[in-house]
């Protein structure tokens, strides 16, 4: 220790900030190859945890592709209003139909409006809804007059 003290005492000025300079150097250098091995490393196992993701991403596409062509076609009509109104037809209350129209807040589904049916119109009109694979998102019913003229709002749903 003592010799190097001596050997940086005799030296000159400029070889002292020459000296200093290159030992600062040496210490940059060293540590970007220290830092940059390390996130070489981590670098390389991101690379291996990406690749293994994209092969199973790729083979769950296969099973999808696969799951799709296993799955039983279905041959059902998407929901229509001139098919609602068929219904009503069928069940004989087509003429009490306030309203008919596509229901705003859900995709595919219909809002249709009655006034003045009876209990069992209703229930007939239900029944052919669920015997056609629809279902009923929502109902109101009402009786205003308390005569068992009921007012219904039913909104129907789309097979899915």
């Amino acid at each position: 220790m003592k010799r190097l003290i001596l050997f940086i005492n005799s030296l000159e000025q400029r070889e002292k900030i020459v000296l200093i300079g290159g030992i600062y150097l040496s210490i940059i250098i060293l540590g970007i190859f220290i830092l940059g091995s390390y996130n070489y490393e981590r670098i390389k196992t991101l690379e291996k945890k990406i690749s293994l993701e994209t092969e199973k991403y790729v083979e769950l596409q296969k099973l999808i592709a696969e799951y799709k062509n296993l799955k039983p076609q279905s041959n059902f009509e998407t929901l229509s209003l001139s098919k609602v109104e068929d219904f009503a037809s069928d069940t004989g209350i087509k003429n009490n139909i306030v309203s008919l129209k596509p229901y705003q807040h859900e995709n595919n589904s219909i809002e249709v409006s009655f006034e003045k049916i009876s209990g069992d119109q209703l229930v007939t009109f239900l029944k052919k809804i669920k015997n056609e694979g629809y279902f009923v998102n929502s109902i109101n019913i009402n009786d205003p007059k308390g005569n068992g003229k009921l007012n219904v709002r039913i909104v129907i749903g789309d097979k899915t």
